[in-house]
C-alpha cells in the first residue's frame, strides 16, 4: 500500500492501521503492517507499507480451518480500489 506523499509519518501509520482494521481485522483476519520509509539518497515521497495476512480463522488460541473465499478476485479489486 502506497499512502499518499504529503501526509506525515503518523498519519500515513494512521491511515495504514484503520485500513487494516476495517478491510481484514474486523473480518476475523490477523493483520502484520510493515511502514517503511525511503532512504535519505532516494526520492523521501517513497514511502510504503507491507500488509501480510493470515488465510486460517483464528479460533480460541488456536488457527482453525484455510478460508479460501479470502482469495476471491472481488475482494482483492475492493480492497484496492478502497
Amino acid at each position: 500500500m502506497a499512502p499518499p506523499s504529503n501526509l506525515t509519518p503518523e498519519q500515513k501509520r494512521d491511515l495504514a492501521r484503520g485500513f487494516v482494521q476495517a478491510q481484514f481485522v474486523a473480518r476475523g483476519r490477523v493483520a502484520d503492517i510493515a511502514l517503511h520509509a525511503s532512504r535519505r539518497e532516494v526520492d523521501q515521497r517513497n514511502h510504503y507499507t507491507h500488509i501480510m495476512l493470515t488465510i486460517r480463522k483464528i479460533g480460541r488460541a488456536v488457527f482453525r480451518a484455510k478460508n479460501r473465499d479470502w482469495n476471491a478476485k472481488d475482494l482483492l479489486v475492493d480492497w484496492r480500489s478502497s
